[in-house]
């Protein structure tokens, strides 16, 4: 496996380990210019990586920068590929549609990357059917937006029945794409003195997740290869109280 493929692999697993990008650590805005040398450098270095995960900590301002770098074809397809999994990383559905774009790419790399981070950001899978993807892409969009409502707005950072925007948003991208197995739900319950989002476990051993009330991963109380979770919170389910369920999906899965 050559390089390339493993800067991708790994920008797919790092969101299980880093909460999927909620809560994460805020870092000063370069510029695109700057944000090109650093990938560059690191291209140099073999440093992909360790640029990848510096890139992620930084606030979503920089996502133009990161889709001007990927649409740049007279780049290095690696600083195009580093730039990709960025915004892989934080599942930004301003990649999508130029993703799209890449998925019949010249360059095999590209296709192939712009193919799995589109899986991993909608979850939904068409394969290399350019249409299928605009064709849903356009019906998706609309949707989404109309379900987050006024969180699509940066200043907002709660809705009117007082959740948190990041669960708003996460609940209208769970709708965009596939229907888990079994049905995908999150609970809000009362664990050790804060508010919790637990989201149960899913096909196939997909642990469960508990975020805190801003959107940090806290542990996994179940699920996974062992169905024990992550071991963190062994008594969530003895200690979580006035749990109810606010969001389940409807429809069934394929």
């Amino acid at each position: 496996m050559d390089r390339l493929k493993i800067t991708i692999l790994v920008s797919l697993l790092l969101p299980v380990f880093s909460g999927f990008g909620y809560g994460q650590e805020q870092k000063s805005i370069p510029s695109t210019n700057e944000i090109r040398a650093l990938l560059s450098d690191a291209e140099r270095k073999n440093e992909g990586n360790k640029a990848i995960i510096e890139l992620s900590k930084i606030e979503n301002s920089i996502y133009p920068s990161l889709i001007e770098i990927l649409q740049d074809k007279n780049e290095s397809h690696y600083v195009r590929t580093y730039a990709m999994s960025v915004l892989v990383m934080a599942k930004d559905l301003r990649a999508v549609e130029p993703l799209i774009e890449y998925i019949n790419d010249d360059d095999w790399l590209i296709r192939d990357g712009a193919l799995t981070s589109l899986n991993y950001i909608t979850r939904n899978f068409f394969g290399g059917d350019k249409k299928a993807w605009k064709e849903w892409w356009a019906k998706a969009l609309p949707k989404y937006l109309h379900s987050v409502g006024d969180c699509s707005k940066p200043e907002v950072k709660k809705t009117r029945n007082e959740e948190p925007c990041w669960i708003i948003d996460k609940i209208a991208r769970e709708e965009m794409g596939s229907p888990a197995s079994p049905p995908a739900s999150i609970s809000k319950c009362i664990y050790r003195n804060q508010i919790v989002y637990y989201e149960p476990p899913r096909c196939c051993d997909i642990p469960s997740i508990l975020w805190d009330e801003i959107g940090k991963k806290v542990c996994s109380p179940d699920g996974g290869l062992t169905g024990l979770g992550d071991r963190k919170c062994s008594d969530f389910f003895s200690e979580k109280k006035d749990c109810v369920i606010i969001w389940r999906d409807s429809r069934s899965s394929r």
